[in-house]
This record gives C-alpha cells, structure tokens and sequence, in this order.
C-alpha cells in the first residue's frame, strides 16, 4: 500500500492528483493505524508519503475526524460506534 502511494505521489502531492481529494481521504486511517502500531518505519522510509501524512494531519479537518490516539479501546470511543451501528441498523431495518 505505502509503495504504491508513493508512486501516486511522484508526479502530484495528493493521491489523485494536483487537489486533496476523496483518495486523501479514505487511506488516511489506514497510514494512521500503521504510525499507531509501531509500524511508522513504512511511511518515514517514503519521504513523498511521510510528506503527504504531515500534511493530511496537519488538516483541521483531519484533527476533528480521527479519534486521538489511546482512544480505540476507550469507552466513550467504543459507544460512539455502537450508537452508529444501532442507527444504521434501525434505518436497515425500515427499508423493504
């Protein structure tokens, strides 16, 4: 995945191009579980990629979406999913 981010990276500073975009967007919680497993090596060793993070987290955006780090296990993250899962399942559960 890294490798073939830097290579989308060679020619534009986002993934799809010259603009962030929905690509940016969808593997920037990917690239973040990698940095919060131990496994940063992969993105620091692409410096195109490294550069593309630095830049997708320094998005107020980007600080408002993702949970902080430690928060996966935390409780309050873990009922803001649920509640998710529960509305989603209600809404499934109206539709024919």
């Amino acid at each position: 995945m890294v490798e073939r981010m830097d290579r989308a990276l060679e020619d534009a500073p986002w993934l799809a191009g010259e603009e962030y975009s929905l690509a940016d967007i969808d593997i920037a919680p990917f690239v973040q579980r990698l940095v919060r497993v131990d496994l940063f090596g992969l993105v620091a060793a692409r410096p195109r990629v490294n550069d593309w993070y630095a830049r997708m987290t320094s998005r107020p955006a980007y600080a408002s979406a993702m949970p902080p780090a430690g928060s996966e296990g935390s409780q309050r993250f873990q009922w803001s999913i649920c509640r998710k899962v529960n509305r989603d399942a209600a809404f499934q559960a109206r539709v024919p």
